[in-house]
């Protein structure tokens, strides 16, 4: 990752940290336990486009940053290979723990990663930085599910994220991307708000972009963050 130096802000659990957040950074939150982020329950967006992300049996799934998300055992159950990205050891460790799935452990042989892997190899955790990730460590996807994870990366670092992502994809692989609009004047993120322009900057000259849904979503957490407003988009991106 790359170390900025940048202003501070205090976080929700009023701890001084760096606006553009590091590696380290989020090593520290899991430490800390402070991961409201993580949800217990399958992600309702996944649920709800599912069919249009997954329109085959058996896809290659990647699941970026995905720190102890039971979405990946959701999809695991259905059949498909998961695949995980991870900078944080306790949350890869807690995943397993918490979903009662044995697994082993073992470093890749010729890139930065430990490979966390299922008894079943169903579900595959790499644990180390987004940003050396790459198809010549784990091959080719045919989906992406995106959330938390493109919220969590810093606005300044989007552009290289999404030639990352890009890389590993397939012609006409599907990403499922879920993003957030607020004022970012009354709020720094992370979760990092995005612009409509913005997306379209990003993705229109490599993928075929449609917009799923926007709604309201605003909860006493986003409230005590100082906003009135907070509206989360789904899209639906197929490589060109």
């Amino acid at each position: 990752c790359n170390f900025l130096q940048i202003m501070n802000k205090v976080n929700a659990y009023g701890d001084v940290e760096n606006v553009v957040m590091t590696c380290e950074d989020w090593k520290v939150r899991w430490e800390k336990k402070h991961t409201r982020f993580h949800i217990s329950e399958v992600n309702s967006s996944l649920l709800k486009h599912e069919h249009l992300l997954l329109e085959k049996a058996n896809c290659s799934v990647f699941v970026p940053l995905s720190g102890k998300s039971v979405d990946m055992k959701y999809l695991a159950d259905k059949s498909h290979r998961v695949v995980g990205l991870e900078f944080s050891e306790i949350a890869i460790r807690d995943f397993f723990a918490e979903q009662n799935i044995k697994f082993t452990v073992e470093k890749h042989p010729s890139h930065p990663f430990n490979i966390y892997r299922s008894s079943d190899s169903a579900i595959t955790i790499y644990q180390g930085d987004l940003f050396q990730f790459n198809s010549n460590v784990a091959g080719k996807f045919d989906a992406v599910w995106d959330r938390g994870s493109f919220v969590a990366i810093n606005p300044s670092q989007r552009v290289s994220y999404c030639d990352v992502i890009c890389e590993m994809l397939n012609p006409s692989s599907k990403w499922l991307l879920n993003t957030f609009a607020y004022d970012r004047s009354k709020y720094p993120g992370p979760p990092n708000d995005t612009s409509d322009e913005e997306i379209s900057e990003l993705f229109d000259t490599r993928f075929d972009v449609k917009l799923l849904e926007v709604y309201d979503s605003l909860n006493p957490a986003q409230i005590s963050w100082g906003l009135d407003w907070f509206k989360v988009r789904n899209s639906l991106l197929v490589k060109k």
